[in-house]
């Protein structure tokens, strides 16, 4: 009886070992996966953005006052495929202190500064809604590329607090660059930090774009309207005059 005890209980750990075996050949395999799919999004995401480059290089006249922010856009969105993918991908990026603290660093701030850039898109919007005259008038290439560094300065503002202390404070990097995880936070400040440049920018965005597209159409209807009123008499007025 002790004897088939025994052997039922090395089957078991024999069982749990093949098991154990098993689910690491899956979980490698999924990473493989996953390393060869962000790799890939990474170059196609680099050969479109490298693209609108192009385009806006050899097509200066398509740069204007508005079309500068897709650019900044554009910018970002390389930035990331050329900066964060890499190291994303690749640990040895992430082994020294200042690598690590600048990988959290753009972890953060460059998606961030996505949302940024769409909501200086927004604001532009309501800036040509509310005062057409002085947008057409004022609005410049330079006045654009004024407010990116504004938004640039203000998402600083809030991450460097954050990068600067992590480049003293992060452990030194294990072989696998498992450590780079622990980083210095601070829980009340990474959520204001997230309250300032993701939830305020992305509700801002969310409520002013369906008014803002009701705005517009209700002002298209009565230019419309305007428009059928003058051809309408127009046509009254040489009615008239034939009769």
């Amino acid at each position: 009886m002790y004897l088939n005890l025994s052997s039922n209980v090395s089957y078991q750990i024999l069982d749990n070992e093949r098991e154990l075996i098993a689910s690491i050949g899956r979980l490698s395999a999924m990473k493989s996966y996953s390393t060869i799919f962000i790799i890939t999004i990474g170059i196609l995401a680099f050969l479109a953005n490298s693209l609108v480059l192009i385009i806006f290089l050899f097509r200066r006249h398509l740069v204007t006052s508005f079309t500068v922010h897709v650019l900044a856009i554009t910018v970002i969105n390389l930035c990331l495929t050329v900066v964060y993918l890499p190291m994303q991908v690749s640990k040895d990026w992430k082994r020294p202190r200042a690598g690590c603290a600048f990988f959290l660093y753009a972890q953060g701030s460059l998606p961030t500064m996505i949302v940024l850039q769409h909501c200086v898109i927004c604001i532009d919007r309501w800036l040509a809604y509310l005062i057409p005259h002085w947008y057409r008038r004022k609005r410049t290439i330079r006045m654009g590329m004024f407010q990116i560094a504004l938004a640039v300065v203000y998402l600083n503002l809030w991450y460097l607090p954050q990068f600067v202390p992590n480049i003293a404070l992060i452990p030194a990097m294990a072989v696998d660059g498992s450590l780079c995880g622990a980083a210095w936070h601070n829980t009340r400040y990474d959520n204001v930090v997230g309250v300032m440049n993701v939830l305020l920018p992305e509700g801002f965005m969310y409520v002013s774009y369906p008014v803002l597209l009701t705005l517009i159409y209700k002002r298209r209807l009565a230019r419309l309207g305007e428009a059928y009123d003058i051809i309408a008499a127009h046509s009254a007025a040489v009615c008239i005059c034939t009769i």
